[in-house]
């Protein structure tokens, strides 16, 4: 699943990874959102 839903992804608290300008720059298999908008 792909979602910007920051209440998604804590809910889940799967694999999340955090990609900017096309690079992966974090990738945590147990994360949450963690990004302010």
């Amino acid at each position: 699943m792909a979602t910007h839903n920051s209440h998604i992804v804590n809910s889940l608290r799967h694999r999340v990874i955090a990609i900017e300008d096309g690079r992966i720059v974090r990738d945590e298999e147990e994360g949450d959102y963690g990004y302010d908008d």
